[in-house]
């Protein structure tokens, strides 16, 4: 018998939401898209990073994970050290510099995957992870 998915993305979503970070308006982020995408900003209460949870909630999520690729803002908020997260795998991955932009008070991420279930763009500090 194995666990659900649920069940991991789950605990992954719970050790990055904890009491430390706190919502913002939705007016600090913005996306470019064909379709409804569900954004929320966060900030963490003591300074150490800022946080967008997305995801495309256009229609029902299915089982098949087909990525297309969405540009993403953020304003208002820096971010020192973004990384992608995949709250389901719990995988963390590097956003390659050539896709950060930044615009005046504004971060503009380029090409970043989107599919019906939640990602992250989340600066590496509010993340625990373990030490290679």
């Amino acid at each position: 018998m194995r666990k659900k998915l649920a069940y991991h993305a789950i605990q992954h979503l719970t050790s990055v939401f904890d009491d430390t970070l706190r919502p913002v308006s939705p007016e600090h982020a913005a996306v470019f898209f064909k379709r409804n995408v569900a954004l929320f900003p966060f900030t963490e209460k003591s300074g150490r990073g800022n946080l967008l949870a997305y995801w495309d909630r256009s229609d029902v999520p299915g089982d098949g994970v087909t990525a297309e690729t969405a540009q993403l803002l953020f304003k208002g908020l820096p971010f020192n050290d973004p990384v992608l997260v995949d709250l389901v795998s719990g995988s963390v991955y590097a956003i390659p510099a050539g896709r950060i932009a930044k615009a005046g008070n504004a971060v503009v991420f380029g090409d970043m995957p989107i599919i019906d279930s939640p990602l992250l763009i989340a600066d590496r500090a509010l993340l625990h992870l373990e030490k290679d």
